[in-house]
């Protein structure tokens, strides 16, 4: 007899955001230490020229971060086998052929290729740090997201495909919808990191090539979607309250567009020799972070009648994670960038308190989520 019936592929932010704040409380590290080229490392955290007091700091951030990582692995891997059992249900197939709600299943990729992101960094500060062995996992990983890459695209020319071949209620559209080019932006992100970190031109550039697809479709969607979003919405109020927190998703997507740009610019620089200016790195960075501040206020203000009954749980409340590690991530890139990394540290503590706001709602969430038994349940 198949289980989990009932299964929602929303369960799959729980991961993601656990990988999300992974990486938000590493970035900390690499725009507050100072270091030599390419991402920063353990034995570069950890000198004789820091006090105790910076010790115990950037340990108890270590910590925090492969706390968060190993949490998005367990959960991966434990909604993953949720998400494999489910796939052969009458209910995936009735789910999947659903306008209203097949967007959903693109977040199982976004928190696989989640996976790719928390393995670089972590497994770099902790294990590769930036020798001969971080430049060896770059043809497996190229061929790992290469795949990912294959089967995201094609989940997301059939649901596309469904979109335009079935009837559907389209004022019940709603902002989770921007679930299927989040997922594309992030599988770019993973590609174009491939490509400005690997020291193989070839890797680097196969990498880039194929990474430009989902970002272009991801760009396209997002203006489409949220500009359809919008108009909706104001034409008909809000949807429906559980899909209230997807609002704040147009976060972590306008960062990952920006990451991305920026990820170019290094690649252009390392690989073709073109001299990329400043100027365009504080532009692809700080644009993005000013956006990001005036659309929290603006999300969390329209949304505010949501949190009067936040104990009541609902899976879509994941949603609420990855928009903070989104903010706290772009957040430390504008600061290195316009005012240098290093040069203005209390930016850098404001984005650390952001994060650990973040993680502490992580661990609620997580208690919401076992006292209401929804993951036995799905």
């Amino acid at each position: 007899m198949v289980k989990n019936k009932n299964f929602n592929p929303i369960m799959f932010l729980m991961p993601l955001g656990a990988g999300g704040l992974a990486i938000a409380f590493w970035v900390f590290l690499m725009f507050t230490v100072s270091h030599g080229a390419g991402m920063v490392h353990f034995d570069q955290v950890h000198t004789d020229s820091i006090t105790a007091g910076q010790n115990i700091l950037y340990s108890s951030v270590e910590v925090a971060a492969v706390v968060f990582g190993l949490i998005h692995f367990i959960t991966l891997f434990y909604v993953l086998s949720k998400f494999l059992s489910w796939r052969k249900t009458d209910a995936y197939r009735e789910y999947l052929n659903d306008p209203l709600r097949n967007n959903a299943i693109m977040i199982v990729f976004l928190a696989i290729d989640m996976a790719f992101n928390v393995v670089f960094a972590l497994g770099n500060h902790f294990i590769f740090k930036n020798g001969d062995l971080f430049q060896l996992v770059m043809l497996p990983a190229l061929i790992a997201w290469f795949v990912l890459f294959v089967i995201s695209m094609y989940f997301s020319i059939k649901i596309l495909s469904i979109m335009f071949t079935k009837e559907f209620d389209m004022n019940k559209m709603h902002f989770g919808f921007l679930a299927h080019p989040f997922s594309l932006v992030m599988i770019a992100v993973t590609g174009f990191g491939i490509a400005a970190f690997s020291g193989d031109f070839v890797i680097a550039s196969v990498a880039f090539f194929l990474a430009l697809m989902p970002l272009l479709v991801a760009m396209l969607l997002t203006l489409i979607k949220g500009v359809t979003m919008f108009q909706h919405h104001m034409r008909n109020n809000l949807p429906d309250r559980n899909f209230l927190p997807s609002t704040l998703m147009i976060m972590p997507i306008i960062m990952l567009i920006f990451l991305s740009l920026s990820r170019i610019g290094h690649y252009f620089h390392t690989h073709l020799g073109v001299e990329v200016g400043q100027m365009y790195f504080v532009f692809v960075t700080l644009i993005p972070f000013v956006f990001l501040n005036w659309y929290v206020i603006f999300g969390l203000v329209l949304i505010k009648n949501y949190f009067v009954n936040f104990k009541e749980f609902d899976v879509t409340q994941w949603a609420f994670i990855c928009p903070v590690a989104s903010y706290a991530v772009i957040g430390y890139f504008a600061n290195a960038s316009w005012l240098g990394a290093g040069t203005f540290l209390i930016w850098n503590f404001y984005l650390l308190a952001i994060t650990i706001l973040g993680a502490a709602l992580y661990f609620y969430l997580l208690f919401k989520q076992i006292k209401a038994n929804k993951i036995i349940s799905n």
